[in-house]
């Protein structure tokens, strides 16, 4: 198998394409020019290779041109779900990958391609990955949802709530705890939420539990999201949007938290600072699924 210059695997077979994308990275880590050329170069020789179209749709977008950034991007992403096909349906990675493609349908428009996605791949009763990947893919997408503009679904937070208590009666990993604290502030379980925060404080207390007060905090500010208080919201969750790494998880998952955030922001009116929020962004999507935030921009 193909790979690029840092050994990372590649998804094309061919030489012509390999060496083309590799030339568009260098061009465009480096902030020289000739990234999107060399790219089309790659689809040409391989017009299947997911990774050139993503790469051209990103260059793209940093130079202004969102609506050839979304045309590339939509290459890349019908890659996936033909690519899913073929890939075993009780595979570990099924569920958690169909998860990546429904927050793309999101972000594209397409509500009821990801809802559809969700409920035949990665809903509770039908995820085909450990407890862990169950609970943070079904929290994070069913929030996701909501901060995008569409209906709570009460029958699947109450199951993924009781999925959460029993996968993970008591705390200890920070990016699950922060996905089973969500499920207990939209449930309405104050009692198993304090139980968990006090649960993280003791660990904290003793140097085990690394992130220290994060996931706290970040329980804090979807409690205060949840009763529509969006500056308590702010307040909490501004101070601690840049050090969320150390909750672990990838970019995307991250985005769970600076998506509320953005929310925040357009819920209570203050649509220059969601935009400026949204331009110093180290991650992720340049435009959420944020119900508002077009309007408010």
């Amino acid at each position: 198998m193909l790979t690029d210059r840092y050994g990372l695997s590649l998804s094309t077979s061919s030489v012509a394409a390999r060496d083309a994308y590799v030339e568009g990275c260098e061009a465009k880590l480096t902030m020289h020019p000739g990234a999107i050329e060399a790219f089309d170069r790659a689809i040409a020789e391989d017009p299947g290779f997911a990774l050139a179209h993503a790469a051209r749709a990103h260059a793209l977008l940093e130079r202004g041109d969102a609506a050839a950034a979304r045309a590339s991007i939509a290459v890349a992403r019908v890659f996936l779900r033909s690519w899913l096909m073929t890939y075993p349906r009780n595979g570990a990675l099924y569920s958690h990958l169909s998860w990546h493609l429904a927050l793309g349908e999101l972000e594209a428009g397409d509500a009821a391609a990801s809802v559809q996605l969700f409920r035949e791949a990665f809903a509770p009763d039908v995820h085909s990955g450990p407890p862990r990947g169950k609970v943070n893919d079904t929290v994070s997408f069913l929030w996701r949802c909501e901060l995008a503009g569409h209906s709570r679904n009460e029958e699947q937070w109450h199951l993924i709530h009781h999925v959460a208590n029993s996968a993970f009666p008591r705390a200890g990993v920070a990016f699950s705890d922060m996905h089973a604290a969500l499920a207990h502030v939209v449930v309405g379980d104050d009692w198993g939420l304090e139980e968990r925060m006090q649960q993280i404080n003791s660990l904290a207390c003793r140097g085990r539990y690394p992130s220290g007060p994060l996931v706290p905090a970040v329980a804090r500010g979807f409690a205060a999201f949840e009763r529509c208080d969006f500056s308590a919201t702010i307040d909490t969750l501004n101070p601690i949007a840049g050090e969320l790494e150390r909750i672990g998880g990838s970019r995307a998952q991250l985005d769970l938290v600076e998506f509320t955030l953005l929310k925040a922001y357009v819920d209570l009116g203050r649509p220059d600072e969601a935009r400026r929020m949204l331009d110093r962004r180290r991650r992720g999507s340049l435009s959420p699924p944020v119900a508002g935030l077009t309007a408010a921009g």
